[in-house]
């Protein structure tokens, strides 16, 4: 019976882990003459590195403004397993693992903020 309750008990936090994550979001800028197209193929690069970096399937969307205060900005969302994965992603960042790809996006864009959120999917 307890054998049955612990699998019941995983099988329940299991599907229940499965609607939760944590999501980056980021508000930048384009340089002068840059364009959203570098911008996304930038992003491609970076989304395949962070991915085999962690390990595990990181998402990222690129997000440019239809309607907006600030039809020059753009956002990315990048979402996460979890806080621990976004932590061993920054840390390896940090470390410089992916320096040219950071230096690539640094000449084309800007963003000046970050926030970060724990997101559970309702369904």
């Amino acid at each position: 019976m307890k054998k049955l309750v612990l699998v019941l008990s995983l099988s329940c936090f299991s599907v229940l882990s499965l609607n939760a994550s944590t999501v980056a979001v980021f508000e930048c800028k384009l340089f002068d003459g840059k364009k959203l197209d570098e911008v996304k193929e930038m992003n491609q690069k970076w989304l395949d590195a962070v991915n085999e970096l962690s390990g595990s399937k990181i998402t990222s969307q690129v997000l440019q403004p239809v309607v907006s205060s600030d039809m020059d900005g753009f956002m990315f969302i990048d979402t996460y397993p979890d806080a621990a994965v976004w932590g061993k992603v920054r840390n390896e960042i940090s470390n410089g693992a992916i320096q040219a790809i950071d230096d690539e996006f640094d000449s084309i864009s800007k963003c000046d903020s970050i926030s970060l959120y724990d997101s559970e999917l309702q369904e």
